[in-house]
């Protein structure tokens, strides 16, 4: 018996959305994309669009705990 597992990933799109989806500001969510968090950041200036994989950046924030308890 073959079971298939699959994943779709959830894109957050912007600022805002990621900030949303972690129910914290974005300026905490600037502060983990200076921390290395994996967002994607697109543009220069004023015109910079925003992109994470929800599991991905938790992920991230799993880890980055986690290394701080140490």
């Amino acid at each position: 018996m073959t079971v298939a597992v699959s994943y779709i990933p959830t894109l957050l799109f912007g600022l805002g959305a990621i900030a949303d989806a972690f129910r914290v500001s974005p300026e905490r969510v600037k502060r983990w994309i200076e921390q290395g968090a994996p967002v994607v950041v697109d543009g220069e200036g004023g015109s910079r669009r925003y992109t994470a994989e929800l599991a991905a950046l938790q992920a991230w924030r799993v880890q980055m705990s986690a290394a701080k308890e140490e």
